[in-house]
């Protein structure tokens, strides 16, 4: 599996615990990678239709918000994350 995007790299987002972070991309997707090893934990196909211009975690960390520029916020379970597709 390829590790990094296929596009743009338009935005990163620490997990609260610091263990995991996710990128964005205008390839509309979203990874996950371990913060130590900088392995590849998962890959999302957002839904979005246009690029993704922004990722955040929640306070608690369970949940991850993106922002794309098809005027739409997409939320996912970042307990599921690596095996959830929207």
């Amino acid at each position: 599996m390829e590790t990094g995007h296929e596009g743009f790299v338009a935005g990163v987002a620490f997990h609260p615990d610091g263990q995991t972070f996710v990128t964005v991309a205008t390839d509309q997707q979203a990874r996950s990678f371990d913060s130590t090893s900088y392995n590849l934990v998962g890959c999302v196909e957002t839904g979005h239709v246009e690029w993704i211009r922004s990722v955040a975690f929640n306070p608690k960390g369970d949940r991850i918000f993106t922002v794309s520029g098809d005027k739409t916020i997409r939320v996912f379970d970042s307990g599921t994350f690596p095996l959830v597709t929207a």
